[in-house]
């Protein structure tokens, strides 16, 4: 090798030295910033989590496939590591005390480290599922609103985003309020309305989930205040994640959106009705028009006398007529020996007629009963017009009119 050669190949050497030494100090560099990065953040969220007077609500999602909603559950975290948990499933008084942390992983992570009752109940393995129901107990805390009223969490085994809001209230409250939004909400039907574009959905009640008519499933919670989704519905230029009861309870708004929901459809088939394929739903008279009082009462005097008792009042889903039906079942009391009056049921729109069809007694009509037949008379054969007593949102308190015949039932 000339000299030449010599020189270009030790200068050559001498940069490649220098470069590798820029990049290892690089490299250096980042490690540490991000290594500091990262405990400021968990600090921060510390801080963030502990401060809060009433503690947090976390809208928690263990369905993987979104086929089904979330639920409520409230935390209030202490400096000392404890995390006291309540959840919807559980008596909105009761809490349950364990150990949680943050640490790094993918980012700030809160683990509920020491077993819960409450947190933990959806990762608890069970003969039926040795996996559990797919709930996490670990969250990848991703960021955090300025105000540190909103955090943004990541189910670390679900992949399920788990958004957490602070609370303004206990969380007994809370989730108190949370159990009235699920009873109160009983509609099934209901139409989003920005004045120009309209979108109609399908509440699966028991799943907690919208539905649009492409199939397409929306899951929810209930909040204090009515619902909150977990995806955006879209509509027109605008979407809608949060609806709340309006004053008077008889529709939802959205929050942040000029988007109004409203009911669409009969209140009847959507309160009485709904899932009449698969159970009975029983009811009871709340108020009723005199001449279906008096009636009434003269009949349960009957059976009174006749050592027999009114066994349920339901309505139900002939199958083999594809129809609904209304039951006045009545039983013998010394032989508990049960005779249902059947009342068949045609809906249109908001109105059903009901005719009477006989008792279940091979198609004969049983009328061994004092004042039976004046209480068929009474109901049947009339267009009652079918309206809701507690608003088009709750359909479990309906009022039936046909002229000056009328009565008001509650559906269970």
């Amino acid at each position: 090798m000339n000299r030449k050669n010599l020189k270009y190949w030790i200068l050559s050497l001498g940069c490649l030295l220098v470069l590798q030494s820029c990049f290892k100090n690089d490299e250096e560099y980042w490690d540490e910033s991000a290594t500091i990065r990262l405990e400021n953040a968990i600090q921060d969220y510390r801080s963030v989590l502990v401060n809060s007077e009433y503690g947090w609500v976390m809208d928690f999602y263990p369905d993987q496939t979104f086929t089904e909603g979330g639920f409520a559950y409230t935390m209030k975290f202490g400096e000392d590591g404890n995390v006291t948990v309540g959840y919807e499933l559980a008596d909105p008084a009761e809490t349950r005390t364990s150990m949680y942390s943050i640490e790094g992983g993918e980012g700030p992570v809160l683990t509920f480290d020491t077993y819960n009752e409450y947190m933990h109940y959806f990762a608890n393995p069970s003969q039926q599922n040795y996996e559990g129901r797919g709930g996490d107990y670990e969250f990848v805390l991703q960021r955090r609103s300025d105000a540190g009223d909103y955090i943004r969490t990541l189910g670390r085994k679900s992949k399920n985003h788990m958004p957490m809001y602070k609370l303004t209230m206990p969380m007994s409250d809370y989730l108190q309020k949370v159990d009235e939004s699920a009873a109160f909400l009983t509609n099934t039907n209901f139409v989003l309305s920005d004045g120009t574009n309209t979108l109609a959905l399908k509440r699966d009640v028991d799943a907690k989930v919208f539905m649009t008519e492409e199939e397409v499933a929306y899951p929810y919670v209930y909040t204090d205040t009515g619902i909150r989704l977990l995806t955006a519905l879209p509509l027109g230029e605008d979407s809608v994640n949060t609806l709340n009861y309006a004053e008077d309870m008889n529709t939802m708004l959205s929050v942040g959106a000029s988007v109004q929901a409203t009911l669409e459809g009969t209140a009847m088939v959507d309160g009485m009705f709904e899932n009449m394929e698969q159970r009975f739903a029983h009811y009871e008279f709340v108020e009723v028009s005199s001449d279906i009082q008096a009636c009434y009462d003269r009949f349960l005097a009957a059976l009174s006398a006749a050592s027999s008792s009114l066994n349920e009042l339901s309505w139900a889903y002939d199958r083999q007529s594809q129809s609904y039906v209304l039951y006045v079942g009545v039983r013998r009391n010394s032989t508990n020996r049960e005779i249902y009056y059947r009342f068949n049921v045609v809906l249109d729109g908001d109105n059903a007629q009901l005719t009477y069809a006989g008792t279940d007694d091979n198609g004969t009509i049983y009328l061994g009963y004092d004042g039976m037949q004046d209480l068929i008379n009474v109901l049947s054969g009339k267009t009652y017009a079918i309206s809701s007593l507690e608003g088009p949102l709750n359909t479990t308190v309906m009022h039936w009119e046909s002229g000056s015949t009328w009565m008001d039932v509650s559906v269970e």
